[in-house]
């Protein structure tokens, strides 16, 4: 049985079944701008087709998503990518919090299809700075429903940054240095760069974190409105971080890279580190990947070993 629609929400959009996912045109852009749905049913069953059906049309949302944590982060989205069964892609961040509505009672039907993941970003000399959610449902490997959900804005050229709310961390942090400098380089929240940084080696008290939402760095404070990435200081264990909710990993190796000072850290599934860190310039099978309640992605490298996913990598 074949059959094919293109379902408009909210605005009209040109879309073709097949393309990958880059830059959507659209005709017109307001408030209302959400969602738009291409399917292409071609020898599918109509019992896969039936649950499909009602997976994309009354349970993934068609409303604008605000994304307030790194869910939406260029490395989580790289972390994800490739097709995922229903049960992972369903534990996806992105999906899990912000696209998919409770109550989907159809999951046993959707055999043969898989799910993949794209997202959409503005490039630096976008000035529309449009963001969208892609999904792509495949069966047997052919796609054949393809729906955006627009994100909400979460940089502007005022606001080039957006940061998770603060959360509580009592600790100390000792301080190396940023790669090719002298001292470890401070983000002021309040007041723009700091012109201040700290000296290698010494410890600082913290008792809060944030997390960038574009690059899921994390950021330790340790002054007012200044705060260290956790790039360039040996961080502390972290128990408000709980990784759960591992998938099947695309990527076969996690790159080590940056980190000639202090190496890689790796946190337990609880937010305890381990006492060891991974060497610069190496790599490290990935055995499956886990997310922490603030959407960043982490490469499990052995048992319980868990490294954050702040950079891209394809």
């Amino acid at each position: 049985m074949k059959r094919s629609k293109i379902i408009l929400i909210g605005a009209t959009f040109l879309v073709t079944l097949g393309l990958s996912f880059t830059s959507p045109t659209q005709a017109a852009t307001t408030d209302q701008d959400t969602a738009t749905i291409v399917k292409s049913y071609n020898d599918v069953p109509e019992s896969v087709q039936s649950a499909v059906d009602d997976l994309i049309d009354n349970y993934i949302t068609n409303n604008t998503i605000d994304v307030t944590d790194a869910s939406f982060s260029r490395p989580t989205m790289s972390a994800v990518m490739g097709v995922h069964s229903y049960s992972d892609f369903s534990k996806i961040p992105i999906v899990k919090k912000y696209l998919l509505k409770s109550g989907f009672e159809k999951a046993d039907q959707l055999q043969g299809i898989t799910f993949e993941l794209a997202d959409h970003r503005p490039s630096s000399a976008d000035m529309d700075r449009t963001y969208y959610a892609g999904i792509r449902v495949l069966y047997n490997g052919k796609q054949i429903v393809w729906k955006t959900v627009k994100v909400k804005t979460p940089i502007t050229a005022s606001k080039p940054n957006s940061y998770t709310e603060p959360s509580n961390l009592v600790g100390t942090v000792s301080a190396t240095h940023e790669e090719g400098k002298q001292y470890a380089p401070l983000l002021d929240t309040a007041n723009g760069k700091s012109n201040r940084s700290l000296a290698p080696g010494s410890d600082w008290y913290t008792d809060k974190f944030i997390i960038d939402t574009q690059s899921a760095s994390m950021y330790y404070r340790v002054s007012i409105s200044e705060w260290v990435s956790e790039r360039y200081i040996r961080p502390h264990a972290n128990t408000n971080l709980k990784i759960s909710d591992p998938i099947t990993s695309k990527h076969n190796t996690y790159p080590v890279s940056f980190r000639a000072i202090a190496g890689e850290p790796l946190y337990k599934s609880n937010g305890e580190l381990w006492n060891y860190t991974l060497p610069n310039n190496t790599r490290w099978k990935i055995t499956s990947i886990g997310f922490d309640q603030f959407g960043v992605a982490y490469y499990q490298v052995s048992t319980d070993a868990w490294a954050r996913a702040d950079q891209v990598f394809y």
